[in-house]
């Protein structure tokens, strides 16, 4: 049965990894699916792979964000940094709830390291 995280447990990251290997292998041969797996990434892994993407966190796809450049250090150089994004909220029209706005902010929403600790407990 497969739980919705945000942070993967070991078992998941590995089958992420296997499934993204073949998607990427998949991906240089098949334009289509080059196509599909960079609009729709969840989707098309599901639909290809039948795998189901167990996380809370977005996956994008970011072709050609990377080189080949095995003479310079054995591998892949990348252009693109990881990156995570901030979601910015609107402030509370009370100026006296910030606070309390705040901390739910950060009680729920960074909440992305391990899915078994949560904030405050």
């Amino acid at each position: 049965m497969t739980q919705n995280l945000r942070s993967p447990t070991y078992e998941q990251f590995i089958e992420y990894r296997a499934v993204i290997i073949k998607a990427i292998a998949t991906a240089w041969h098949d334009q289509a699916f080059f196509q599909e797996l960079t609009k729709h990434p969840v989707e098309t892994l599901k639909n290809r792979f039948g795998y189901e993407y167990p996380f809370k966190i977005d996956l994008k796809v970011h072709p050609e964000s990377a080189t080949w450049t095995p003479a310079i250090n054995g591998g892949w150089t990348t252009q693109q940094t990881n990156r995570f994004t901030l979601v910015l909220p609107p402030a509370p029209a009370k100026q006296e709830q910030h606070a309390l706005a705040l901390a739910f902010y950060n009680a729920k929403h960074l909440y992305i390291m391990d899915h078994h600790i949560q904030p405050g407990v």
